[in-house]
């Protein structure tokens, strides 16, 4: 029986005016795969009745649907078999038939179909808490199995202390908040006649107690009558809750005493000194459901700088140059100052033009009034505030200065003050030799 349908194959499966694009009798693909084979007969063989059959040997004739047949585009004696989204129950044997000078030849091929990869209750976030042990999720499914490797931010993660790979995923001790980033499931199949590698993407959350910002505050100065900010800042996942107290009682948004405003990262919490007893601890809790931190901060009262001490010059048209002197070692460092100008017609410091300068000991006011008397005054400033402004200064800027050159020699002046006496001297005495010497030559005194 077997020689004998071996005999059946030889005659009738392996008719030469029959033939299979792309050749061979054996193909694989995954699912989800589409392709499609022609089987062609000669264009000299009168070929008829030009037929694909299914597995279960009935003709397919439909020209739409996941698995049908349409007229090949290119050739006018070929039949496409098309697959679109092959499943896996479409493997089998495929078989083409045609009637050939009055008998029926035949080719075929066998379909195997493998089970693609796919990726089932795996999460692309995932999320765990700090010092717990935790398995990233990675479920997948193929025929045949897949080989598993795993990647953090693009390295290549191997079993170890931190690590292991299991059949349902990463296993990774202890977590902290540096194990945060991008993990990639990466799945392989290899088969005798196809391969294929997918990846799931997957991002890694952590949880954690809140983390101070450094450096944090410790101190805060103000003085009475004024407003001091206390700050506190932390980092946590999720983002935490900022919460303000003095003396056991939960301080809230008041308009006579504080101000609080909340940020992803930070609260600062304005106190309004209305007089001594609002100096003192104050303190910030800063929690999530993982944990709460704590920080006390103490208000003292503070003083302002004293009035800065500085010279003044203009040594540009336009220009002044101001210098602060060295500044004597405080409690409170001296952050910036604050400059003020103003021309001596001006009628008061409300039409000063001013400057808020912070870095530096030496600044630059330029775009002023030529030949023009100015007042200066500067107030220094700390954390607490503004020191009285300096006793004023005044001073004139400077002229543009003209140059006339005379005897090939340059002379500068102003161009607002007085000819200079001696070269206007100069200038006649020239005059009066050149008139001397053009008499004598027309009196042939000279000849």
């Amino acid at each position: 029986m077997w020689i004998a349908s071996a005999a059946s194959w030889k005659a009738g499966f392996q008719h030469k005016h029959l033939r299979l694009e792309p050749t061979g009798h054996f193909h694989a693909f995954f699912t989800g795969d589409s392709f499609f084979i022609t089987c062609s007969a000669g264009p000299n063989s009168g070929a008829t009745r030009l037929t694909w059959q299914a597995p279960n040997e009935r003709d397919i004739t439909i020209s739409t649907g996941k698995v049908h047949v349409e007229a090949a585009p290119d050739n006018p004696y070929g039949l496409e078999l098309v697959f679109e989204d092959v499943r896996y129950e479409d493997r089998g044997k495929y078989v083409c038939s045609a009637v050939i000078d009055g008998r029926e030849a035949k080719t075929h091929f066998i379909l195997k179909v493998y089970q693609s990869i796919t990726f089932w209750g795996t999460p692309e976030q995932q999320t765990g808490k700090e010092e717990t042990d935790f398995m990233v999720r990675c479920n997948v499914r193929s025929d045949p199995s897949a080989i598993i490797s795993w990647y953090v931010n693009g390295t290549l993660l191997l079993d170890g202390p931190k690590y292991t790979i299991t059949e349902d995923g990463l296993f990774i001790r202890s977590l902290t908040p540096r194990d945060y980033g991008n993990y990639t499931c990466r799945a392989f199949v290899v088969t005798p006649h196809s391969s294929q590698m997918k990846n799931r993407n997957i991002t890694v959350n952590v949880h954690y107690r809140p983390v101070w910002h450094n450096p944090h505050m410790e101190l805060a100065h103000g003085i009475i009558g004024s407003s001091a900010n206390l700050t506190c800042a932390a980092h946590s996942q999720p983002p935490p809750v900022f919460e303000w107290f003095r003396e056991r009682t939960l301080l809230g948004n008041s308009k006579g005493l504080y101000g609080i405003t909340n940020q992803k990262w930070r609260s600062i919490l304005q106190v309004k000194i209305k007089d001594a007893s609002m100096f003192g601890n104050y303190y910030c809790m800063v929690s999530n459901y993982i944990g709460e931190v704590e920080r006390t901060i103490t208000l003292v009262e503070g003083i302002v700088p004293n009035p800065p001490e500085f010279t003044v010059w203009s040594d540009e048209p336009g220009i002044m140059i101001i210098r602060f002197a060295a500044i004597p070692k405080a409690v409170l460092p001296v952050l910036g100052y604050r400059i003020e100008w103003k021309l001596m017609t001006d009628s008061g410091w409300h039409q000063a033009r001013y400057h808020q300068a912070s870095d530096g000991n030496e600044f630059v006011l330029p775009d002023l009034s030529l030949e023009s008397d100015y007042a200066i005054r500067i107030a220094a400033r700390n954390t607490v505030g503004y020191s009285n402004y300096s006793q004023e200064v005044i001073l004139r800027t400077k002229g543009l200065v003209a140059e006339t050159v005379v005897d090939g020699q340059s002379v500068s002046s102003s161009f607002n003050s007085a000819k200079d006496s001696s070269l206007r001297a100069s200038c006649v005495l020239q005059a009066v030799v050149l008139w001397l010497l053009l008499g004598f030559s027309s009196s042939g005194m000279f000849r």
